[in-house]
């Protein structure tokens, strides 16, 4: 056979290997579910049993083609996994946030260097460590990276509040990016001294340090700028968005890992983070330029990169779990098992103090609205678990590199692949295994008293429309007699329930202004609602989108901290200047629209018998009605003294809603066979205008 062919039979076996282990993901999915173990705690022992039937059955032996390294999870996982990440990120979150996600993700993870590297030390007065002082600040720097697959599952299952998930997964795709920089610099600085750190250096690593960080920022927020003006060139194209999306991902990595053959100072190579970088670019392209996203195409990209996370994810743990067994000797566990257990003390004890420090100091200045709960900071601790961005760095160890006063039969990179396989085994399995239960113990999942008065209420009006259609159903004898009684009886003892529920939520130590201030927070949530569907048919443009949409953010977050809506500056409409005057129509125009909507759904409130107290829903109907009408007097007024100018803002927005209306009235005549695809198509392509 030659070399050629030896080649690509070698390729289509990897390929084989990796279908096969997405198969058994895939169906390991429902045992994970019914045992209640995190799908990838799960895959990890997959992996495992087999690893250990690939050594017992040589025919599957292929399965070893596709395996773990630096390049793979580097190159093609990570920017996949931090994409999906980042992109549900919002960035007005990430904002409100940033001083305790910058103080957990990179003070936070030079603590947890300084106090495992330290912990070591001093427990080695005492008990003989076989680890010289370079060996334990490189497992310290690597093992202080934590990993938010198994935690963020958990969470999403449960349920638990957005802003802890949300400083979760910022403190663990910054930090992704510090505890990789602090590596790639301490790797760079064994490597140019021969093992040897010197305090002359520090400057050169501190700079280094700065350039990767802050260097990332800036590179990513103009990728994430850059392709946000490309989406927005080819709007009607879905296939093009999409495939710009993934290319923004990887590119803007790779790009970013690249920039080191550019930059150097004397001997020393400096680049932004890659990682850094694509979170960046992700977050801006996902909380500024979604809304150049074609409508049909955001919901795919929800389903597309959770694919895509999926398989990711899938791969590593499964492969994880075969790495385990390849490297885990018996003879480097008898070696290393005090350290082994030692190791997973200081870790715990490290990451208590790395999450308690910063956030107690935080605390000290916060308003007392962003203080972090104490509730918080013990889950925090908790879900330290390590996996990805660990299994890279220690990857990406150089099978030859040296330390002074190496001892060990075995090479430092044998002697780092143990210890490191080790703590994300005991994350993997301990800490996975028991975080669900200690949220659920906290109660972090409970419902929020807006998603309480959501529930019931949605609850309320969905039966009152299925007992509509069972009635419906029953007059057309679709539905026998006594069925639909059955039926009715059912879901009216139901509604009465979820009733005297509401009725209790409202009594229960609430005062006028708190049930005023639930009702207004929920009519601000179904203002931004409607709002999205107006841009979503073109009924509005962007510009008054993010116009309307950046004062309802704020209003809402004042609501929801507590705080009195802000009462701002009324607009002389008689001082408009003619560049303002077509986003001032459309503003009032859409104001006018949202807010009779609103007036409606509140009207329903009363109509299907909430439940909720007259006099404060009275006030804040009123209220509605009054914004209304000084909106759409806004409109007529502007409509009336530039006629010219209003009309012509509102043909180019009205053009392509009544091309979108197009679109989708010919779409229903083809769904009803009237026309056949390619008519329709045409007739898409062609307009009819």
């Amino acid at each position: 056979m030659s070399f050629d062919n030896l080649y690509m039979d070698s390729f289509a076996l990897m390929l084989v290997a990796a279908a096969l282990f997405l198969l058994i993901a895939s169906f390991a999915l429902k045992p994970s579910n019914i045992l209640k173990i995190p799908h990838s705690v799960f895959l990890v022992l997959v992996g495992i049993v087999l690893a250990f039937i690939i050594r017992e059955i040589p025919a599957l032996s292929f399965l070893g083609q596709f395996h773990l390294s630096p390049e793979l999870i580097f190159f093609v996982f990570l920017p996949t996994l931090l994409f999906e990440s980042s992109f549900k990120f919002p960035l007005r979150k990430l904002n409100a946030d940033k001083i305790p996600i910058i103080l957990l993700s990179i003070f936070g993870y030079l603590l947890s260097v300084a106090f495992i590297t330290g912990l070591f030390i001093l427990v080695g007065l005492f008990i003989p460590i076989p680890l010289p002082f370079f060996a334990i600040l490189l497992f310290a720097a690597i093992i202080s990276a934590t990993d938010p697959v198994a935690v963020l599952s958990v969470f999403k299952k449960l349920g638990v509040t957005p802003r802890l998930t949300h400083l979760f997964e910022g403190e663990s795709l910054f930090n992704d990016g510090t505890s990789y920089a602090f590596f790639v610099i301490l790797i760079a600085f064994f490597v140019h001294d021969g093992g040897n750190l010197e305090l002359l250096h520090l400057d050169i690593a501190i700079l280094q340090f700065i350039v990767m960080f802050i260097g990332g920022i800036v590179f990513g927020i103009g990728m994430g700028y850059l392709f946000t003006w490309m989406i927005s060139l080819v709007k009607d194209e879905e296939t093009i968005q999409l495939t710009l999306s993934l290319v923004m991902a990887h590119l803007t990595f790779l790009l970013a890992d690249l920039s080191k053959h550019l930059l150097h100072f004397g001997d020393y190579e400096f680049e932004v983070s890659a990682i850094i970088a694509t979170v960046m670019a992700s977050v801006i392209l996902g909380s500024r330029g979604i809304q150049k996203f074609n409508p049909e195409v955001r919901i795919h990209m929800d389903v597309l990169w959770e694919h895509f996370a999926f398989i990711a994810n899938s791969l590593i743990f499964i492969l994880i779990g075969m790495l385990t067994v390849d490297s885990m000797t018996l003879e480097n566990m008898k070696l290393l098992g005090v350290t082994i257990v030692i190791s997973f003390i200081i870790i715990m004890i490290s990451r208590i103090f790395s999450i308690y420090i910063p956030l107690l100091g935080f605390n000290l200045f916060a308003k007392k609205y962003r203080k972090i709960p104490s509730q918080w900071m013990k889950i925090l601790s908790w879900g330290s678990l390590r996996g990805a961005i660990a299994i890279a760095a220690l990857l990406m160890i150089p099978d030859d590199l040296t330390i002074p006063n190496w001892t060990l039969e075995i090479s430092l990179k044998e002697t780092m692949t143990t210890l490191i396989i080790s703590c994300v085994l005991f994350t993997t399995f301990i800490k996975a295994m028991m975080l669900e239960y200690f949220v659920e113990k906290m109660q972090l999942a409970k419902f929020s008293n807006i998603e309480t008065l959501e529930t019931l209420e949605g609850k309320i009006l969905t039966i009152y429309t299925l007992i509509e259609k069972i009635e419906e159903l029953r007059s057309k004898d679709y539905l026998s007699d006594k069925n639909a009684k059955r039926l009715i009886r059912e879901y009216k003892n139901s509604k009465k329930h979820s009733i005297r529920k509401l009725s209790c939520f409202f009594s229960k130590d609430c005062s006028t202004s708190q049930i005023a201030g639930f009702l207004h927070l929920h009519a601000l949530i179904i203002e931004k609602k409607i709002l999205q569907n107006l841009l979503d048919h073109h009924e509005i443009d962007e510009d008054t989108y993010w116009a309307l949409n950046d004062k309802l953010v704020r209003q809402e977050e004042r609501l929801r901290t507590g705080e009195k809506q802000i009462q701002g500056a009324p607009i002389d409409l008689k001082k408009l200047e003619g560049k303002d005057i077509p986003l001032r129509y459309q503003m009032t125009r859409a104001r006018a629209i949202i807010l009779r909507k609103v007036l409606r759904r509140l009207n329903e409130f009363t109509e299907a018998g909430l439940c909720i107290p007259k006099k404060e829903l009275s006030l804040v109907i009123n209220q509605y009605k009054k914004w209304a009408d000084k909106a759409e007097e806004g409109r007529l007024y502007i409509l009336k003294k530039y006629p010219k100018i209003s009309r012509q803002g509102e043909y180019k927005i009205f053009s392509q809603y009544t091309k979108d209306l197009e679109h989708s009235l010919i779409k229903g005549l083809e769904q009803k066979s009237i026309l056949n695809n390619r008519v329709s198509l045409f007739l898409q392509k062609e307009g009819l205008r």
